[in-house]
């Protein structure tokens, strides 16, 4: 049964429907709390391209986006896989 999982195997029956509401309301709240970190760091890093955008080193903002890039590719696998879990 799948709602087992959701649930320590030695917690008292007495906490048992708390329990489950809490770790069915945490397992929904989980993927929303990610979407809403993403866009935030992704955000970020876009207001820092553009502070960097006045930047008169070319170089500098070509080095900016690329991390830029290595860590939007990082978040997202890290995101897929915790969600996976």
């Amino acid at each position: 049964m799948y709602l087992v999982n959701f649930v320590p195997s030695r917690a008292p029956i007495a906490l048992l429907p708390a329990l489950y509401i809490i770790e069915i309301v945490s397992y929904f709240i989980r993927p929303l709390a990610l979407v809403v970190r993403i866009c935030v760091n992704m955000f970020c890093r876009h207001m820092l391209l553009l502070l960097r955008g006045f930047s008169r080193i070319p170089l500098v903002l070509c080095i900016v986006i690329l991390l830029e890039f290595g860590v939007a590719i990082v978040q997202g696998y890290v995101y897929s896989i915790i969600l996976i879990l």
